[in-house]
């Protein structure tokens, strides 16, 4: 839970939002907050040891719409983007054929 408006501004991103964004969709991503080096003081925000970013893709339009995955809002490079493991087990097959990563 990110119980601070601060957290909230750092923590949570709209990387498509403006004249990039394709009509009806809408990309949030959610990143993890990073441990302070020592160790030592807990993180700011919310950390999930595995999940270093979180990508949601609404998407409204009644098409399907491909997107470019968005670079990393830290702009540290943080892995391919992969589907959450209880979605990629998701049995409907109107959802796994809407959810694609190439």
């Amino acid at each position: 839970r990110l119980a601070r408006t601060e957290d909230v501004l750092r923590q949570v991103s709209f990387p498509m939002a403006g004249p990039k964004q394709p009509p009806a969709v809408l990309v949030m991503e959610l990143t993890s907050a990073e441990q302070l080096p020592d160790q030592a003081s807990p993180p700011t925000g919310v950390m999930d040891p595995s999940f270093k970013r979180l990508v949601v893709v609404f998407n409204c339009s009644p098409l399907a719409t491909t997107l470019q995955a968005p670079a990393p809002a830290s702009g540290k490079s943080s892995g391919q983007l992969v589907l959450h493991p209880q979605q990629a087990a998701f049995s409907d097959p109107r959802f796994s054929s809407a959810c694609k990563i190439e």
